[in-house]
């Protein structure tokens, strides 16, 4: 059980801590990353396994992903909005704005997943058992302070809406200042890859004691649009063939 709160203190960092202080030490730097630009966002995006809307709304930029890593958590595409064109000066000004979607490949050993989710119930059992590992995990900077998810089959598929409120400390140049990193979103089991887990989820990361933005009607559009198509999520062949 421990092994399993390791892993999944890995894949919460690559999907959520490790590319909000990317984020971060980019609004930082002088150079700011090629961002691509949403001009019509209701042009659907094609991606492995589904389509989407992109967010709506002022600023929104598509960004590049960081290198493909050794990790059961793929990200398939990410977008962040962009709040102030110069580099925060003060921790209340280091917020970030930033969804994504992510395949994880349950049929990778490090992430003991059953072999099959009879039920919805089932799959959220364990979605739960996950994050109470990672509860347990408290490093010298995350620290999860809750997770909430509730079983819903809005995309004809097993799913479950999630709510999860992480702690972060030591992020760029605020080393002393303390964060809160809040995301909700969709973890899905692909209806045609069951072996094949899609997380759509939407983040802010801001200032503990400061209030998060009101971003709801923005979002909306990418949490409700999920559309699943016979694509493999992922190119690459599964890790075991269990």
């Amino acid at each position: 059980m421990v092994y399993l709160g390791k892993l999944r203190h890995t894949a919460l960092e690559i999907s959520g801590l490790l590319f909000a202080i990317g984020l971060i030490a980019a609004a930082s730097a002088a150079t700011v990353p090629a961002l691509a630009p949403i001009h019509d966002p209701t042009q659907r995006l094609d991606l492995p396994g589904l389509s989407i809307l992109p967010p709506k709304g002022e600023n929104w930029f598509i960004t590049p992903l960081p290198p493909k890593a050794d990790n059961p958590a793929v990200p398939l595409v990410a977008f962040t909005k962009r709040l102030r064109e110069e580099p925060p000066t003060r921790p209340a000004d280091a917020r970030v704005v930033y969804a994504r979607v992510t395949a994880y490949d349950l049929r990778d050993p490090r992430m003991q997943a059953p072999d099959a989710f009879e039920t919805v119930t089932a799959f959220l059992h364990w979605l739960r058992q996950w994050e109470k590992h990672t509860g347990e995990m408290i490093t010298g900077r995350q620290r999860l302070i809750g997770f909430d998810a509730t079983p819903n089959d809005s995309f004809g598929a097993k799913c479950a809406q999630y709510r999860r409120v992480t702690e972060l400390s030591g992020l760029g140049q605020f080393q002393k200042s303390v964060f809160i990193l809040t995301t909700r979103g969709w973890f899905c089991l692909h209806p045609h890859w069951p072996q094949y887990m899609i997380d759509v989820g939407y983040t802010q990361l801001h200032l503990k004691g400061e209030e998060p933005m009101l971003l709801d009607v923005e979002i909306e559009p990418l949490l409700r649009s999920p559309v699943f198509t016979s694509t493999r999520p992922m190119a690459q062949a599964p890790t075991s063939d269990r």
